[in-house]
């Protein structure tokens, strides 16, 4: 089974550092092909969390109907056959079902999934095939606010003998009058009392650019029937919006102990690239504090290609006295002609050899065209245009002066970037010239910092 390869590889105590850094050995059933912007884990966390990440989020037009996987054989030196997954989606492109076979050829679970008339998913019900029949095993319970912002996530179990779902837990989010989440509580369902039981919970903080600035952990005493702290982590920002640096933080019960931070946090700059958006992260240090002075950690650094594709994948623990690999992985694409990912070959790093080595490698085919793209989601940068579809030109009227100058990039279903205008004031003009027929997307950067992103169709 595919492996849910990290963007960086670290030990965090903050559930937004395990969003960021986290690492798993089962196997991711989504496709990673050209990704538009998603920035790599914890420290994009916060730009999430913000909800002023600035990502341009299209959805390739194009997915896989096929995916086979298969293992390195290194005693015969050959690829094996794992298993494969056949994909069915929406007019969204969001997959619907995908259905598993394992190495025999016979299927053996499947996962389908529900969305709403917003394209949220709502149900995701996994089943196993028994050889008979299809029968269930766990499903995920989703439900949004008008905001299409998830508002709980619910958890629950098959349970055979009484021939019904059981609930396990659910995180449940709260936001405020700017749709900013200020708060994940997560509970257990307790059978026996058949009510739900607090367990944990995060409340976060923001500055008035609506970056996320500070994350509080606590756990439920059940003695005291409070909220204890567990931990914090606080983010700084660098002039261009991006996250520069994160300190976390122990409760030492009457108040907060330094435990690790992250700093040199470097973002690649995407350039010479048919793929266009915010940056990802390039590389990072992390530190412990040992009471009295901050002692190296770990260091990441990964590179891309040029859809955006993480290639190599590098986390070194410190020794005392150097840098060790203690995780890595290096990934080589293949693109068909539609610039989907026709294969992808994973090599991981083995600590007897000190070297990489080939592990998994995937197959995809089949992909179709999906004519209906999401409707991005506008920041809270009020944004008009007009006239949209368009023939010979438009306009981008935003609610707010452009006091210094801006730049519109435009891209095209491929993410090639098609056009650039610079300019200031709160319009900018788009001429069609030799523009085909089409839906393009528009990202306007001040500052090296996304203030508004959208699409516009010409006809």
């Amino acid at each position: 089974m595919k492996k849910l390869f990290t963007s960086l590889t670290v030990t965090i105590l903050s559930l937004t550092f395990n969003v960021l850094f986290a690492q798993s050995g089962n196997r991711q059933h989504v496709l990673h092909s050209f990704k538009p912007v998603e920035k790599n884990a914890v420290i994009m966390n916060a730009n999430r969390i913000s909800g002023s990440s600035g990502i341009l989020s299209l959805n390739h037009p194009y997915t896989p109907g096929k995916e086979i996987a298969s293992t390195w054989d290194t005693t015969n030196s050959t690829w094996n056959y794992n298993d494969s997954i056949l994909y069915t989606y929406n007019g969204a492109g969001s997959s619907t079902l995908e259905l598993v076979y394992d190495h025999t050829g016979t299927q053996s679970y499947r996962t389908t999934k529900t969305y709403d008339v917003s394209n949220n998913l709502t149900l995701q019900l996994l089943q196993i095939w028994d050889t008979i029949a299809w029968v269930n095993s766990n499903q995920t319970i989703n439900s949004y606010n008008a905001g299409n912002q998830r508002t709980e996530n619910m958890n629950q179990h098959w349970d055979i003998g009484s021939n019904a779902w059981i609930s396990d837990d659910r995180t449940t989010s709260f936001y405020n009058l700017s749709g900013q989440l200020t708060e994940d509580q997560y509970q257990y369902w307790d059978a026996g009392l058949l009510t739900w039981v607090n367990f944990s919970k995060n409340d976060y903080t923001y500055n008035v650019d609506s970056q996320l600035t500070e994350e509080i952990g606590q756990r439920w005493n059940t003695t005291s029937l409070g909220w204890d702290n567990t931990g914090k982590t606080d983010f700084r920002y660098a002039i261009g919006g991006e996250v520069d640096s994160i300190t976390g933080y122990d409760s030492s019960g009457t108040g907060w102990a330094l435990n690790y931070q992250n700093i040199n946090i470097v973002w690649y700059q995407w350039t010479g690239s048919i793929f266009h958006g915010d940056n990802k992260i390039a590389s990072y240090l992390q530190q412990s504090w040992n009471g009295s002075s901050w002692q190296n950690l770990q260091r990441g650094a990964i590179a891309y290609d040029v859809y955006a594709n993480d290639t190599d994948n590098v986390t070194e623990s410190w020794n005392g006295s150097s840098w060790a690999t203690q995780y890595a992985t290096h990934q080589i694409f293949t693109y068909d002609g539609d610039h989907n990912i026709a294969q992808d070959i994973e090599q991981h790093w083995d600590n007897v050899p000190q070297s990489l080595v080939s592990a998994w490698k995937y197959d995809y085919s089949n992909y179709a065209g999906i004519t209906y793209i999401h409707t991005l989601k506008q920041d809270d940068f009020g944004v008009e245009v007009f006239p949209n579809p368009f023939h010979t030109e438009t306009t981008v009227l935003l609610s707010e002066i452009m006091q210094s100058p801006a730049v519109l990039f435009l891209c095209n279903l491929m993410g090639q970037e098609v056009k650039r205008i610079q300019f200031s004031g709160d319009r900018v003009k788009i001429e069609r010239n030799n523009l085909a027929n089409g839906i393009y997307f528009y990202t306007i950067v001040r500052e090296n910092k996304t203030e508004v992103r959208g699409k516009i169709s010409a006809n």
